[in-house]
């Protein structure tokens, strides 16, 4: 008898304890999800403020959002750029780093504030770092050349500024009109002495041909490179070779439309091509290709940018179980990354508490299992 009142004393416990447990983890996600739209609501309101120029006012209910949260890559962003406007440059450079190592994507407005006040402090080296990944992933827009090219120059790289500055004397002639005097009487030298159609750029030889495109490409002459690289092309229509790197010159200038079909007559397509293919569909949205992409891709390799990229376009999907499977992945490698994914899609998505839709609540589940797995 006593027996079995000790066993059904226990399971009572038991039961209160689980009960008990329950109750207190559903309020304290309760309390998480408050306090991430607190956040929002706060990082609103001071994003506006700072729009309005008082940035005394913004950089006090920044400071009050990123109590809450202090992850969100655009909060940090936008946070830094107050405090460059208040003369706070050396702080706004900590917080613009640490806003581009959370930032997934790598996004061009967190590496061009970066690199602008980098060149503002005159660290030149860092600017130069930055400006460098600024022209090579997204675009070589001339302002961020000409920086790059005084920081180089600074730095006695007078060889590679020439480089960049070659590359816009090719395309707009007149963009720098007086400024680089220096590098201008190279360059009219260089041209000079340049045959506008070498010899073996007539000649039926492919490896010929295959090293004036690469010798105009060293040198910045990418328009003179990409027409001797169609001339290849043109003649032996899978030249794997010719089309690798006439890829890689079109998306130097974010020529994504160009480049596919010629990273899509690759072949032999390894990792790094089949990735930058499914990346175009990704960035032009078609997510349906894109995945078909990234999981050949996966085949060749298993990445954290892959897995997030996976994750993203499944989640655009709607395709829920993909977008578990693909985190699961993510958090065995990267487990930092998938806590920032998961944080950027739930902002992006605008969840609210009251919405009831299967994925919103799953990703929200998915969220905090990470979240908490980090604090371990």
């Amino acid at each position: 008898m006593k027996k079995f009142i000790y066993g059904v004393v226990f399971l009572f416990l038991l039961v209160g304890s689980v009960v008990g447990y329950s109750y207190n983890n559903y309020h304290h996600r309760e309390a998480e999800i408050a306090k991430v739209l607190k956040f929002k609501d706060k990082a609103f309101k001071a994003y506006g403020t700072l729009l309005n120029g008082n940035y005394k006012e913004a950089k006090k209910l920044y400071d009050e959002a990123l109590v809450l949260h202090d992850r969100d890559p655009k909060t940090l962003r936008d946070y830094a750029l107050c405090l460059s406007k208040l003369g706070k440059n050396q702080k706004a450079c900590e917080v613009y780093e640490k806003a581009y190592h959370l930032d997934v994507g790598k996004d061009e407005k967190v590496l061009a504030n970066l690199a602008s006040v980098y060149f503002k402090t005159e660290n030149y080296l860092k600017s130069s770092n930055y400006y460098r990944e600024l022209i090579e992933r997204f675009r070589p827009r001339y302002r961020y050349i000409e920086s790059l090219i005084v920081s180089l120059q600074h730095l006695n790289r007078e060889d590679e500024a020439m480089g960049y500055y070659a590359f816009v004397m090719q395309n707009s002639p007149n963009f720098f009109v007086d400024k680089f005097p220096n590098l201008k009487a190279k360059y009219t030298k260089e041209t000079k002495a340049l045959p506008l159609r070498p010899k073996y750029e007539s000649s039926e030889d492919i490896d010929a041909l295959l090293k004036i495109a690469r010798d105009y490409s060293a040198k910045g002459y990418d328009k003179k490179a990409l027409l001797t690289y169609y001339k290849i092309i043109n003649k032996t229509k899978t030249h794997e070779a010719a089309n690798k790197e006439v890829s890689v010159l079109l998306l130097k200038h974010n020529d994504t439309k160009n480049a596919l079909p010629y990273l899509e007559n690759i072949a032999n397509k390894d990792f790094d091509t089949l990735f930058k293919i499914g990346g175009i569909h990704h960035q032009n949205k078609r997510y349906k290709k894109a995945v078909d992409f990234y999981e050949l891709a996966l085949r060749e390799k298993e990445s954290p940018m892959l897995l997030k990229n996976l994750a993203a376009c499944s989640f655009y999907l709607k395709d829920i179980e993909k977008v578990e499977l693909y985190l699961a992945k993510l958090k065995k490698v990267d487990a930092r990354l998938a806590y920032n994914f998961e944080y950027a899609i739930l902002i992006k998505s605008g969840v609210e508490m009251t919405q009831k839709d299967k994925i919103t609540n799953q990703l929200y589940n998915m969220w905090f299992d990470i979240k908490d797995s980090l604090k371990g």
